[in-house]
């Protein structure tokens, strides 16, 4: 990790740069454009956004603090929000994208007792099963954790419901992915 900050005026500069195994494993899932998207994001939050919003005036921001731990409270209180919007934001609009794909999902469950030969798909039934299971051993957990059955419910239905949307966005993420190229006529 390399990293250096300065001011000009009251405006904050920073300049780094991290190498991480992992983040190169994400990279190398994620594929290239997501990876740059990923990096477009980070660039502009900290060689445009942080300067722009430089050196506030608020109760957070200690003025005799090092132009680095200024640049990293600034990213902390301000920055950082603005790239969780534009995630919720991109996830909000692939879930838009797989809309079809979640209702052809919710029906598929509704019939799941109609069952069906063991193809390349789990049927309905095997799906909610094996759900079931999963949200059973996530809700002993809960209660390990917090010794509180309202708290352990309440943790259930808010993950299942958010599992099911991550499930769709990365269903649709992979399903680009791991989609193969079509054979180009020659």
């Amino acid at each position: 990790s390399l990293e250096t900050a300065g001011e000009l005026g009251r405006r904050i500069f920073y300049y780094g740069s991290e190498l991480s195994p992992m983040l190169v494993g994400v990279g190398l899932i994620v594929r290239l454009n997501v990876a740059l998207l990923i990096f477009a994001g980070g660039a502009l939050g900290w060689l445009i956004g942080i300067p722009l919003i430089g050196m506030p005036n608020t109760g957070w921001f200690d003025p005799g603090a090092s132009s680095l731990d200024q640049a990293w409270e600034v990213w902390s209180n301000q920055v950082r929000y603005v790239g969780v919007g534009a995630m919720v934001v991109g996830g909000a609009a692939s879930i838009l994208a797989v809309r079809e794909g979640l209702a052809a999902a919710i029906r598929e469950i509704r019939g799941a007792g109609r069952s069906r030969g063991l193809g390349e798909d789990l049927s309905g039934s095997v799906i909610l099963g094996l759900g079931l299971i999963c949200l059973l051993v996530a809700g002993w957990v809960y209660q390990e954790f917090t010794g509180s059955v309202g708290i352990s419910l309440g943790l259930m239905a808010v993950m299942t419901v958010l599992a099911f949307f991550f499930t769709a966005v990365a269903s649709y993420s992979w399903g680009w992915w791991a989609t193969p190229t079509a054979p180009s006529p020659a």
